[in-house]
């Protein structure tokens, strides 16, 4: 079993969390995986200075939900399509990740993992989207490849996680999703090897 298939079955027998905030916007994003050289990729954005929320910040693909998608997987996918002119037939989705909160917007984030050919003719918008970047797995997955961050708040301690993808930081709800991605993606691999 290749590790894609062993992906889409761990996917497929999980049942994932969904939050039910009515007083935050419902929005979904699609984590774009490839395989290059051997090697599986994740893709990313790097969203524009333009947009009203997440400037300048490292994401995945994606957005609001808007009543005519019908579902949330259409909204991941009709974002791509318009941020990275990915279209819908070209996206194997494999499964659904946990919804996330965005802490800095009002978004109840719920990603969808899509397998995508490479190499693709990916056109940024420009609006929303300043470029398309991807990182090899391995990079983010290796020993030291996720960095810890303590906030202090008054009394409270909180932990969060950060990436690095070359001169790229990725953080928030989308280094969240990134790791449940990335042990998603190791226990596919220990089947595998």
């Amino acid at each position: 079993m290749n590790v894609k298939t062993e992906i889409k079955r761990i996917l497929s027998v999980r049942e994932p969390v969904s939050i039910d905030d009515s007083s935050r916007a419902p929005s979904a994003v699609l984590v774009p995986i490839f395989e290059k050289d051997g090697e599986y990729h994740i893709l990313f954005i790097l969203r524009s200075h333009r947009v009203s929320s997440h400037k300048g910040q490292m994401a995945f693909p994606g957005g609001s939900y808007q009543i005519e998608d019908g579902d949330l997987l259409t909204t991941a996918l009709r974002e791509s399509k318009e941020e990275i002119d990915l279209e819908p037939a070209d996206v194997e989705i494999l499964g659904r990740l946990d919804a996330q909160i965005a802490m800095t917007s009002n978004y109840v984030m719920t990603p969808f993992v899509g397998f995508i050919p490479y190499p693709y003719n990916f056109k940024v918008d420009r609006r929303e989207t300043d470029s398309v970047l991807h990182c090899p797995v391995s990079i983010l997955i290796k020993e030291g490849g996720v960095h810890k961050e303590i906030k202090i708040t008054g009394t409270e301690f909180r932990t969060s996680n950060y990436y690095t993808c070359g001169d790229r930081i990725v953080w928030g709800a989308t280094a969240r999703i990134l790791a449940q991605f990335l042990e998603i993606y190791s226990r596919a691999m220990t089947v595998n090897t």
